[in-house]
């Protein structure tokens, strides 16, 4: 009986909601019937005179569902590798739309045409239908145009979340350039290194260590986690993950002075488990176009 309660509850919200906002819409002359002669040809000039204004607020929307659509794909290509939501070809998209809105027309033509039915059965009792028909079809068309982009947002965050897990839960193994070493953190690092190093991030998980590999933080685990610490001569790359809404990794780099007094920032990049291995070997042995195999300068650690 409990369970029953509950549920009648949720229903009664979701029924309070959409009622609230069918209320508040009917307050619009948009929504709204006045008095006089219901023939056929006062409701159909009456349903046709708001095929434009009805048009404009479904596109309205689908403005809305497509930047979302858009920047959904933008993300989860950067963190998963794919952009999921975005049509391919793009052509299918437009498609798509045109499809989507003359089946739309369709429907609104069939309000019209229900309605001049329904007054042939029923006569005078139908006089609201047109004004709930219109208003109840806007907000169901509305809902319709923006669900596609709203489950597409939902199945990216679980992508984004999954992929984060499955990378995070792996044990790098990253292949040694000819000649460097691998370093023990911290207490193989360089002291000027170090301290710089850890004045950016105070707190960083070993190699393999459970972290935050995601926005859902989990009691006092730190959100980095240490891939590898590798050096040749004076060069020390740092490389770890960075955990969070958005997973991506960081590779840091150093130089020591000859005397091994200070040590130089070359640079913090963002790099993709794909990239952060090559680009530390190919930064340790001279390669200047390590960079480039990176996504860009980190504007954070």
């Amino acid at each position: 009986m409990v369970a029953r309660k509950r549920t009648f509850a949720s229903f009664g919200t979701l029924d309070d909601m959409l009622t609230a906002l069918a209320r508040w819409m009917l307050q619009f002359r948009l929504f709204q019937r006045r008095g006089g002669p219901r023939s056929p040809r006062n409701i159909i000039i009456w349903w046709e005179a708001r095929r434009i204004p009805y048009n404009a607020i479904v596109a309205l929307a689908g403005v809305l569902a497509g930047l979302l659509i858009v920047g959904n794909a933008y993300v989860t290509e950067r963190v998963v590798g794919e952009p999921i939501g975005l049509p391919d070809p793009p052509l299918f998209a437009i498609f798509a739309v045109v499809t989507y809105g003359v089946i739309l027309n369709v429907c609104f033509t069939g309000g019209w045409i229900a309605e001049l039915l329904s007054r042939r059965v029923w006569g005078d009792r139908v006089d609201a239908f047109g004004e709930v028909a219109f208003t109840v079809g806007t907000i169901f068309s509305v809902l319709l145009t923006l669900m596609p982009a709203a489950l597409l947002v939902v199945v990216g965050v679980l992508a984004m979340a999954f992929h984060s897990r499955t990378v995070a839960s792996e044990v790098w193994e990253c292949p040694l350039p000819p000649g460097a070493q691998i370093a023990s953190f911290p207490s193989e690092l360089p002291v000027p290194v170090l301290k710089d190093f850890q004045s950016h991030v105070p707190t960083l998980a070993g190699i393999g260590r459970q972290f935050n590999a995601t926005d859902v933080v989990s009691g006092n685990r730190p959100s980095r986690r240490l891939i590898f610490v590798k050096h040749l001569g004076p060069k020390w790359a740092i490389a770890y993950e960075h955990g969070g809404f958005a997973y991506h990794d960081h590779l840091v780099v150093y130089e020591l002075s000859v005397d091994g007094a200070a040590a130089r920032l070359v640079f913090n990049i963002i790099a993709s488990p794909e990239t952060v291995c090559t680009a530390g070997s190919s930064w340790l042995i001279g390669d200047a176009s390590s960079a480039a195999l990176a996504d860009g300068i980190a504007g954070h650690w």
